[in-house]
């Protein structure tokens, strides 16, 4: 949140990004970005939150938010790189802080321990790489760098699952892929592979039809239970 406001702050003004994660938001951005937050997929998307924030703050819908990042691409291409920096700058000047904004989902938590035991795990995210570290090391997951998957390597989720593939020398069709946005769900239901909606992520509960088609998960252990699962 922190950093989607500053990043955007820097990207309108030209300033640099604030140097302190304790700078104050404005009155009713927090409960604005919590409301549209699930619809964000790469970071640089944050931009369209603020942006909406700031000209009224206007319901922002599925549809019409993957329109507007359509729409908004050349801005968002410039945003990105300010985005990070920003993210950046925050770490760096209190990383303990920085990471105390994150809190695992006890749906995942919960279940990990068993399902790292059971399965050869992949982390692929929109997230840059020194993120995903500081934070799977916070969290104690012990998932090796070299099967992270983040923002730094090209082609996105697809291509990822694709590689993750041929690494282990299976069939697409032969990989579990867990996601809590619908529209990663439905990138990757091109290469083959299985797909479960996280449902404890940052898309609502509320919203199921956006997932039909897409087999639920109310924890990360439900998982080990599946057929498809077993029969691998």
């Amino acid at each position: 949140m922190r950093v989607a406001f500053g990043g955007y702050e820097a990207w309108r003004t030209g300033a640099p990004a604030p140097l302190s994660i304790e700078t104050s938001l404005p009155a009713g951005f927090d409960d604005f970005f919590r409301t549209y937050r699930y619809l964000v997929r790469p970071g640089e998307e944050y931009w369209l939150i603020v942006r909406a924030y700031h000209e009224g703050g206007a319901p922002l819908l599925p549809g019409e938010f993957a329109r507007l990042s359509r729409e908004a691409e050349p801005q968002l291409t410039e945003f990105a790189p300010i985005y990070f920096k920003t993210r950046e700058r925050l770490r760096a000047v209190n990383l303990d802080r920085w990471l105390g904004l994150h809190h695992m989902y006890p749906e995942f938590g919960e279940g990990w321990s068993t399902l790292r035991r059971e399965a050869l795990c992949y982390i692929v995210t929109t997230r840059d790489l020194e993120s995903v570290g500081r934070l799977l090391s916070m969290f104690d997951i012990d998932i090796p760098v070299e099967r992270h998957w983040t923002k730094e390597r090209p082609g996105g989720k697809p291509a990822a699952i694709l590689e993750i593939a041929n690494e282990c020398e299976r069939k697409p069709s032969e990989i579990l892929f867990v996601d809590d946005h619908p529209e990663h769900l439905r990138d990757v239901s091109s290469t083959g592979a299985s797909l479960f909606w996280a449902s404890w992520g940052f898309w609502p509960d509320t919203d199921p039809e956006a997932c039909d088609g897409y087999e639920r998960l109310g924890n990360i252990a439900e998982l080990l239970t599946k057929p498809v699962f077993v029969e691998r």
